[in-house]
């Protein structure tokens, strides 16, 4: 089973680019980003959704602290696309629970908050995101940020941010 990780795209379609190029290469079964597709929340950043249309495999996203609320619904709405948030998606045989960042944190004025925030809120969600390692027992936790996989170290076994 083959599934590629990726992270941190912020709208480089480049980077989308070199992802579908390995995808064929080593024939993966999908690809899973771990957050930070886009990077301002600006409605026009969803568009890079009809990039994701386009790759020869499924994408599945589990959004990140620059991906807005109403980018990570625009996204979710596209063919090809799977938002995980809080649940299990089975890729292949291989149960994948993603956390997505608990909040947005690029424009504090817009509705985000700072960094140090948003890291300390997702340190505040380890304990929550592992009583749901625990009840869910999946293969793998993606998470949008290494500190919500803090507190599930050991309880699964692998942490992908």
């Amino acid at each position: 089973m083959r599934i590629l990780h990726v992270s941190d795209i912020h709208l480089n379609p480049v980077g989308l680019e070199v992802a579908a190029n390995l995808a064929e290469q080593f024939d993966v079964e999908a690809i899973l980003d771990t957050g930070d597709l886009t990077s301002y929340g600006l409605p026009l950043e969803a568009n890079i959704g009809a990039l994701l249309e386009q790759l020869p495999v499924p994408y599945y996203f589990v959004p990140g602290n620059h991906d807005s609320a109403a980018n990570r619904a625009a996204i979710a709405r596209r063919r090809n696309v799977t938002v995980i948030d809080k649940e299990i998606v089975e890729i292949g045989g291989v149960r994948i629970l993603g956390i997505p960042d608990p909040r947005y944190s690029v424009d504090a004025a817009g509705g985000g908050v700072s960094g140090p925030d948003a890291r300390a809120a997702r340190e505040r969600a380890a304990g929550r995101v592992a009583d749901l390692v625990e009840a869910l027992d999946p293969d793998v936790l993606a998470v949008a940020g290494l500190q919500l996989g803090s507190a599930s170290t050991g309880l699964v076994p692998l942490v992908i941010s």
